[in-house]
């Protein structure tokens, strides 16, 4: 999954917290479905909050030391978030939720 949002980024719904960690989708809809992205200088975390059905959440919290293949790939992918965020991209809000959400449901279930 991490390959495809890294090559595909524009095809995503994303955000900025005010922590300033990175999130891929949405819990203001229904179903919800959301990864927040977290790096420290040690590790990466990906937490996950994906509604199977309301009320059921699926997927678990993952934590990637720093000299994993994967923490190079967040980094990687929260880098060329922030990048094309910072961009002010016009976004088209509806196709970009539906690939996020879709993308998500079917990882987690």
């Amino acid at each position: 999954m991490l390959e495809k949002l890294l090559k595909n980024t524009k095809d995503y719904f994303w955000k900025l917290n005010r922590d300033g960690d990175v999130v891929l989708g949405s819990s203001d809809i229904e179903p919800k479905a959301k990864i927040t992205f977290t790096i420290t200088k040690k590790w990466v975390n990906i937490a996950p909050i994906v509604e199977d059905s309301p009320g059921n959440y699926i997927g678990k919290p993952e934590n990637f030391l720093k000299k994993s293949k994967e923490y190079e790939l967040i980094i990687n992918l929260v880098k060329a978030v922030k990048t094309y965020l910072k961009d002010d991209p016009k976004i088209d809000h509806e196709k970009c939720l539906n690939n996020t959400m879709k993308l998500l449901q079917d990882y987690y279930s």
